[in-house]
């Protein structure tokens, strides 16, 4: 077997650390609605269908294991990619694998990996578009695969699509502006990003339309921020006037029909100006939400139980029913690992200009209001900002390319292991 591909693919099994740990893949309240609308072709009331049918055909139907390999899998090959283009050095492979046991070790990529939930195709369709927007000389397979996976990750959740068409938007302008000194290089790249981004809110679009659902990439406009929108404290107040008619009141809005009671008290304004003011909170919430927990939701249960019966017992044996996950102990260490990956990558702005990772350092570091602000458009205050946080290390990584003196480091260990390998042999 080629090397690279055993590379991605021991990458891949890395990352499935949490999934091995917890003997199941992890689950939470929302994985159920996830399974569900795979099977039953129905689109849900938040996200868009098309997860489920990813975890439906990425299953075979048979086992939500393979779910979690596949996106390991794509997070591996995108890894191996950003290596390529942005370390350049012969050894690439090994610092993307040794940058895969990096964040499977210091932070909560392997929970985000190894979870039922569409939030790993958030850091990957952000890698991805930085990939196509940064990377140069990239040959033409490779940029077909990543393109793919950036079509494909985008798909997966309305607040992809929304960041995606922000940034790509973004560096638009900012490529328009510095076309006399830089050339048309970033403007291209930008509008090529920005028109994947239209095509993966189309490709939802005529999947909901095809099972019967309206011409739209979620099913709608007003029920797809409603997680947000209970945050906000007019929206609370609101439904406290009549504890009574709290149901009644959450039933109309979830009939897609009906606006009425979310155009008379203007919540919609009201939640754009929360979900600003909530983006600065979640930029620095790095720390793992409680949801991973996993408080035995009966949705969740009964969605194991229709779909993947002979699973039901390794679901009830996992450490997570038992509720002794330490997914704490990574956020922890997390909030560190993203702090030392944010200073660094300001050393690399301020003293590499030339590295061929400058461009997406300013691109993470532009990228992270935004994807703060799209996620509390549509979840609130749900700590999401901590399922991206392995980005961060990016930079720290292209500081120890740019560094002499971590290069002088490197060599010297390198050199250690050839003298021990070769005392062996003989």
């Amino acid at each position: 077997m080629n090397k690279n591909r055993l590379i991605i693919i021991l990458g891949a099994i890395l990352l499935c650390y949490m999934g091995w740990t917890n003997k199941y893949p992890l689950l939470t309240s929302a994985s159920g609605t996830f399974i569900n609308s795979g099977f039953t072709r129905e689109v849900p009331w938040f996200g868009n269908l098309w997860y489920g049918l990813v975890i439906t055909h990425a299953s075979w139907a048979s086992s939500l294991w393979l779910v979690i390999f596949f996106q390991a899998g794509l997070m591996a090959v995108l890894i191996y990619l950003f290596f390529k283009y942005f370390i350049k050095l012969p050894e690439y492979p090994l610092w993307a694998l040794g940058f895969i046991t990096f964040i499977t070790g210091f932070t909560t990529a392997s929970v985000t990996v190894s979870t039922i939930e569409p939030h790993i195709f958030s850091g990957l369709s952000v890698l991805s578009g930085g990939i196509l927007l940064f990377a140069k000389e990239i040959c033409r397979r490779d940029f077909i695969l990543v393109s793919v996976i950036f079509v494909f990750s985008c798909s997966m959740d309305p607040s992809n699509m929304l960041s995606m068409v922000f940034l790509s938007t973004l560096f638009m302008i900012f490529g328009l502006i510095s076309v006399r000194r830089k050339g048309t290089e970033l403007l291209q790249k930008s509008v090529l990003v920005l028109a994947f981004t239209i095509i993966s809110i189309l490709m939802v679009s005529f999947i909901h339309h095809g099972v019967g659902g309206k011409f739209s990439p979620v099913n709608s406009y007003h029920t797809a921020i409603l997680p947000g929108l209970m945050t906000t404290e007019q929206f609370q107040a609101s439904l406290m006037q009549n504890p009574e008619g709290m149901e009644d009141k959450l039933d109309s809005l979830l009939d897609s029909k009906s606006l009425e009671m979310v155009q008379e008290n203007d919540f919609v304004r009201a939640h754009g100006i929360y979900s600003a003011q909530n983006a600065i909170r979640e930029m620095v919430a790095l720390e793992t939400d409680d949801a991973i927990m996993f408080s035995d939701s009966t949705v969740t249960l009964r969605a194991v139980f229709d779909y993947y019966n002979h699973e039901v017992r390794d679901v009830f044996i996992s450490r997570q029913i038992f509720k002794i996950m330490q997914v704490k102990t990574w956020g922890g260490v997390q909030v560190w690992v993203s702090l030392a990956g944010l200073l660094l990558g300001v050393f690399v702005l301020k003293r590499h200009k030339n590295s061929s990772g400058y461009g997406f350092v300013i691109y993470l570091m532009a990228g992270w209001p935004v994807l703060a602000f799209c996620n509390s458009v549509f979840y609130g205050q749900a700590g999401l900002q901590s399922h991206l946080a392995w980005l961060w290390v990016f930079p720290m990584f292209i500081f120890f390319r740019e560094s002499k003196a971590v290069q002088q480091h490197l060599s010297r260990i390198s050199a250690i292991l050839s003298i021990n390998v070769i005392s062996k042999t003989t």
